[in-house]
């Protein structure tokens, strides 16, 4: 199907939903499919668009489903491109202070990728501006306090994800399935990359074998 043709088919959506400040743009779709009697999968491909119809969501086609203005939709949700990234907490330091690590990281990497204005990363944040230019102020953590979040959201969703594998399920019926039936978006790689350690884990055996050696 030509490219241009697709586009030019693309027509809002009957019913309007207002992004999140600092929503990821995945789960905007999930939302938007719900309020429209869509499957959340379907969208994502729609919205996600040709050639593939995978990868990181085309935010002009968001735009064009939703009603939306692209620069609104850019100003408000997470940018696409933005590494999921998140600071482990370090020994002795409480819950609060390592909350608000997190809140500062994320409001500079919000500055950082798009270079937002206070007012709109206060209001995004939901945070006075004060908290935001203290924020802009603190230093950054250092690399080995970085971990990316896929990992971490991977493993909660193990009690879902093993039984699916278990039933042979690829990593694409996997991901069709923690979208439509629990509203949970995954990156397709990210599965892919479970699936394959589980079953490496699954065929290994339990106990290596003995290497026996004999006397020359």
């Amino acid at each position: 199907m030509n490219q241009q043709l697709s586009e030019r088919r693309i027509t809002p959506l009957p019913i309007r939903v207002r992004p999140r400040p600092g929503e990821r743009p995945d789960d905007f779709i999930c939302r938007l499919a719900r309020a429209n009697h869509l499957k959340p999968s379907y969208l994502h491909d729609l919205v996600h668009g040709p050639p593939l119809w995978v990868g990181a969501p085309k935010i002009d086609r968001l735009a064009l489903f939703s009603g939306i203005p692209e620069n609104v939709l850019e100003r408000t949700l997470l940018p696409v491109s933005t590494p999921f990234m998140d600071i482990k907490p370090v020994e002795g330091q409480s819950v609060e202070e390592h909350a608000q690590q997190r809140l500062y990281f994320r409001i500079r990497r919000d500055a950082g990728s798009r270079g937002l204005t206070v007012r709109v990363l206060a209001q995004r944040h939901q945070v006075p501006r004060r908290t935001v230019r203290r924020a802009l102020d603190a230093s950054d953590p250092p690399p080995d306090r970085l971990v990316r979040q896929v990992p971490l959201r991977l493993k909660p969703l193990k009690p879902i994800i093993d039984p699916m594998l278990t039933e042979g399920l690829t990593p694409r019926q996997i991901w069709v399935r923690l979208i439509d039936e629990h509203d949970i978006v995954l990156r397709l790689n990210a599965l892919m990359v479970y699936s394959r350690e589980w079953h490496l884990t699954r065929n290994r055996p339990e106990h290596p074998p003995l290497v026996q050696f004999t006397r020359g």
